[in-house]
């Protein structure tokens, strides 16, 4: 089973949301973290869920880096 919010594929392998297009909620905040991250060309409509979903984790990674106080020494 996947979830059918993020497009997520669950432990037992659930390979259905690799073909199935992403959903309007993952467009939306894909758009939105490619614009934050400054990689707009992370974005793409042509996407299905699961691509979609490593997309805004890796993303949502990267911003959370970002974020982050320097290092200091």
């Amino acid at each position: 089973m996947h979830d059918t919010t993020t497009g997520a594929l669950t432990a037992n392998g659930d390979s259905a949301a690799v073909e199935e297009p992403m959903t309007e909620p993952q467009m939306s905040l894909l758009r939105r973290l490619a614009e934050e991250a400054f990689e707009p060309e992370a974005f793409s409509r042509e996407l299905s869920r699961a691509e979609a979903q490593r997309r805004i984790e890796a993303l949502a990674a990267k911003l959370r880096l970002q974020d982050a106080p320097p290092h200091t020494l």
